[in-house]
């Protein structure tokens, strides 16, 4: 059945309508089949299901790495001692309960870090070990943390592995992951630390990985968890061509009460799809060039 409506003819099709091909056959997408033909809340949801999607496998894969090594307690007690550190030379364990520093009382990580870096010079230390109590002098290292010099022992805190704690540790790696994107984000934009090239492509998320790898799974994880979050925020990003930029496009229809144009909206999806591959091959093009050059 035909009907013609402003001097174009529309036919109504049935719902298991095909069209006949050279080597086969394809059916025909009814209109409310269609994604256009769905609610805006409808739309809104399926346009963020793959940046959701990217969210929750970075929480899982936060989660698997937090069940492995555990939370950190952040209590008075060491989880490790690093090799040739001051904590080693002076004979500290892992299971060493340290109960001043300084002659500051210690009863948690914070007032012990803070007691660290309040001098460099050579401090007493008393710790308990299975019930008895010991005091050495040990004196600091200094490093360099972003040009400010920091006085270390070379200690841990200790972990503790649980399914709270696993939890935890993915809700913590999560934010962490966002608060590193936007920082990138601020040095780009606001204070100009940080410019377009220096941005990395597939080229080198490819370098980055395989260093990651030799690593050891769990940096894997880590570094699969922390750039599926990059991608979903980048996803949901108001630029046209992506889901982002769909969405705004959506949120406008809500506001205006009618939808843009289809013809104006694909003008800017594509203007925005040519300029993400300029981007993409710029990007890539500063990659090559740095892995040649090391």
């Amino acid at each position: 059945m035909k009907q013609k409506t402003g001097g174009q003819q529309e036919y109504r099709v049935e719902p298991n309508a095909q069209y006949i091909l050279e080597k086969g056959t394809q059916q025909i997408a009814p209109y409310e089949r269609c994604l256009e033909a769905k609610s805006k809340w409808a739309r809104f949801a399926t346009m963020a299901a793959g940046a959701t999607m990217n969210f929750i496998l970075a929480l899982v894969l936060f989660f698997i790495v937090g069940l492995s090594v555990g939370m950190p307690t952040y209590s008075n007690i060491l989880g490790g001692v690093l090799e040739d550190s001051s904590a080693q030379i002076a004979g500290l364990q892992a299971g060493d309960q340290i109960v001043s520093y300084n002659g500051q009382a210690i009863s948690n990580w914070e007032e012990l870090t803070n007691a660290i870096q309040s001098t460099t010079e050579a401090a007493d230390l008393t710790y308990i070990r299975e019930g008895k109590t010991y005091t050495v002098q040990i004196e600091p290292q200094m490093i360099d943390r972003e040009g400010v010099k920091t006085a270390v022992l070379g200690i841990q805190p200790e972990y503790k592995k649980s399914i709270v704690g696993g939890f935890e540790y993915s809700i913590y790696k999560t934010k962490e992951a966002f608060s590193q994107i936007f920082l990138t984000f601020k040095m780009l934009f606001v204070t100009k630390e940080a410019g377009i090239g220096d941005l990395s492509g597939p080229v080198g998320i490819y370098k980055m990985t395989s260093t990651v790898v030799t690593y050891g799974l769990t940096s894997l994880l880590i570094w699969i968890g922390f750039l599926s979050v990059n991608i979903g925020i980048m996803n949901l990003l108001p630029i046209p061509a992506l889901d982002g930029g769909r969405i705004l496009f959506v949120l406008i229809e809500a506001i205006i009460g009618r939808p843009v144009d289809r013809k104006i909206e694909g003008y800017i999806h594509m203007t925005g799809l040519l300029l993400f591959f300029g981007l993409f091959i710029y990007v890539t093009f500063n990659d090559v060039i740095r892995l040649i050059g090391a």
